[in-house]
């Protein structure tokens, strides 16, 4: 198959996806969390991938990369739009607190288990690749917040609180990202042009953002609009796919630049927000695809991630409920509303991937896939099982 027709099936898979998306609903808690979550997507990415009917090749899939840094462009500006300053004091410290406690001590957790592991022997990589893997497990989704607030029909400060922490774990996983992804790369050090490097693609991002809010600003309709923001996110986001750089951080700096500038950005937010579930299903389509040659102990080290993740977010759970004053009003269990790992993660798996591109960058995106897989499940039988 070529590239064309190779890239016309996936948007047309993504596409079916959404349609189905938009007109059924299903009453099942783990159906609705399967589809909702693209677990279908993946298997779909799966099949028609190089281990199976290999109608996407590897070699025909390094010819999609600029369709692949789009749509990593489009996740990251999407999460820097978010970040508007002035919006975010309107926020109650314990908000912050709270969210921050969360993400910190799972990827703290996740951490410390994987370095005893190291120390062990049982598994050999190196302390900056473990951190994109803790990374990787201290991310949550919003999907599994979503359906929750739809079963258990949570609503006020509880739920406003769950939806705040993911946004912003979100937020907290892609700077870090941008960070680990600079140590780990192999044409980085902490010598001037390195660090030269590194500013002058955050400038680059900022100068970006910049000259769209200029130039946008006497575009006259909404095409023109949508078809220079593709080419802004295109050109970013080909800057950082050059320079080894993350993806989705660089577009992440991108759309928090133009939302702090005198842009008016909600309107901008609203009407591309729209785009976000095609874009997410074709997203993880490209980790299916992406997958590397499938192993039994491949897949017994992700499921043994997955438990040690459901471990880590239950203790994370109840250590950021400590440092709340009315911790009465948080369940005890409420991290379990964490365990949801969907398009963030694989996002951020596939952002690696493309920066390194080896055997150990493939079983990262099988590792986030299982997780995906599997998380489905055991949130339906841990919802089904308690109150939050």
């Amino acid at each position: 198959m070529t590239p064309l027709l190779s890239m016309i099936l996936l948007f047309l898979i993504a596409y079916a996806g959404f349609t189905l998306y938009q007109k059924f609903s299903v009453s099942q808690f783990w159906l609705k969390l399967l589809f909702d979550s693209g677990s279908i997507h993946l298997f779909i990415g799966i099949i028609v991938g190089p281990h199976l009917l290999s109608l996407i090749s590897t070699e025909i899939m390094a010819q999609l990369n600029f369709l692949v840094a789009l749509v990593l462009g489009w996740a990251g500006f999407l999460i820097g739009l978010q970040v508007k300053f002035t919006e975010l004091r309107r926020f109650q410290k314990s908000y912050y607190l709270f969210s921050s406690t969360f993400f910190i001590s799972s990827l703290l957790l996740l951490l410390l288990i994987l370095m005893v592991l190291i120390k062990t022997e049982v598994i050999d990589y190196r302390i900056s690749e473990i951190a994109i893997i803790a990374l990787l497990g201290a991310v949550s989704s919003p999907i599994l917040i979503g359906v929750i607030k739809s079963k258990l029909k949570i609503r006020g400060p509880l739920m406003h609180l769950l939806q705040f922490s993911v946004a912003l774990d979100n937020v907290f996983a892609v700077i870090l990202l941008g960070v680990f992804m600079i140590i780990i790369n192999p044409h980085f050090g902490f010598d001037i042009i390195s660090i030269a490097i590194i500013f002058g693609a955050l400038i680059f991002s900022s100068i970006m953002a910049w000259m769209f809010y200029k130039i946008s600003s006497v575009s006259k309709n909404d095409q023109q609009y949508f078809l220079l923001l593709i080419g802004f996110l295109l050109t970013t986001v080909g800057v950082s796919m050059n320079l080894g750089v993350s993806m989705l951080f660089i577009a992440f700096v991108f759309g928090l630049v133009l939302t702090n500038s005198p842009a008016s950005t909600r309107e901008l937010y609203h009407s591309i927000a729209s785009a976000e579930k095609p874009l997410y299903y074709l997203l993880v389509i490209f980790a299916g695809v992406s997958i590397g040659q499938l192993s039994i102990i491949f897949v017994l080290l992700a499921l043994a991630f997955v438990l040690v993740r459901l471990s880590c977010k239950l203790v994370a759970g109840y250590l950021s409920r400590m440092v709340i004053v009315e911790k009465d009003k948080i369940p005890k269990q409420h991290g379990v509303a964490h365990l949801g790992m969907g398009g963030i993660a694989l996002a951020m798996v596939i952002d690696f991937h493309l920066a390194v591109n080896t055997g150990l960058s493939e079983f990262f995106v099988l590792l986030a896939a299982i997780s995906v897989l599997m998380n489905v499940f055991i949130a339906s039988l841990l919802i089904n099982k308690i109150q939050l």
